[in-house]
């Protein structure tokens, strides 16, 4: 299983990967900006996205509805991960094609619980 981490604060970068690692995730390809994260993740085709909204170049809005108009990346799982209050952002988000919202005040909670929802839907389809 490959993850994308697009995220441009180090600090962030660094917490989510160490969560990742603790699920035996090491495949984790990653990208400080937008537009270098649209490019990682044409060429790594990763199994899911976790995309800052607040990126330099192109914001995570722009990556993700652009990432939805690429063939064959309709149903990649990207998740929105943002500073802003997450249910400000959550209609938004669902409109340029993320599939969920975590906050980065709550990651060692919230994205836990979504990695554990999507590895079992991931062995349930296999």
């Amino acid at each position: 299983m490959k993850i994308a981490v697009i995220e441009d604060n180090p600090t962030h970068l660094d917490l989510i990967v160490m969560i990742l690692k603790s699920y035996g995730i090491t495949n984790v390809v990653t990208a400080e900006d937008g537009m270098h994260g649209y490019q990682l993740v044409l060429d790594e085709k990763p199994d899911l996205v976790l995309l800052d909204l607040d990126l330099p170049i192109a914001n995570g809005f722009q990556v993700a509805a652009n990432l939805r108009f690429e063939a064959g990346y309709a149903d990649l799982p990207i998740i929105a991960v943002t500073s802003s209050n997450p249910r400000v952002v959550h209609e938004k988000a669902l409109q340029s094609g993320f599939d969920d919202v975590v906050s980065k005040h709550s990651l060692k909670k919230e994205l836990p619980e979504l990695l554990e929802d999507f590895l079992n839907e991931a062995v349930a389809g296999e």
